[in-house]
């Protein structure tokens, strides 16, 4: 799947990242964070990703430090020493602010 082995590649500007999971050792970020990317048709889109992000290579694959991040643990986290075992942990991980955020709806109408 994807390009070249390449299945995604995260903008490190994104709003909203894709889910993690333990086997996306296909998975890439951006490295390049001034890039704009805005555009309002999804081929355009495509154009520029290729010519800015794709082409240059501006890309590495997702480390575990990445994932951690990625998932909400704090800075502070201390992750396995492995970075692919690391990876696979944080792939099967929770996301940190989605359990906060439904452990506090839950509690709001727990409450009512």
């Amino acid at each position: 799947t994807g390009i070249n082995n390449i299945n995604r590649t995260i903008l490190p500007t994104a709003d909203i990242f894709p889910t993690l999971t333990a086997t996306s050792a296909k998975d890439h970020i951006a490295v390049e964070y001034n890039v704009s990317l805005h555009c309002s048709h999804p081929e355009e889109y495509k154009k520029l990703f290729l010519k800015k992000i794709y082409q240059p290579k501006k890309y590495i694959p997702i480390t575990a430090k990445h994932a951690c991040k990625l998932q909400g643990f704090p800075d502070s986290f201390e992750s396995h020493q492995k970075d692919e075992i690391a990876k696979k942990l944080f792939g099967n991980a929770v996301t940190v602010p989605v359990v906060e955020y439904v452990a506090k709806e839950l509690l709001r109408i727990i409450h009512i």
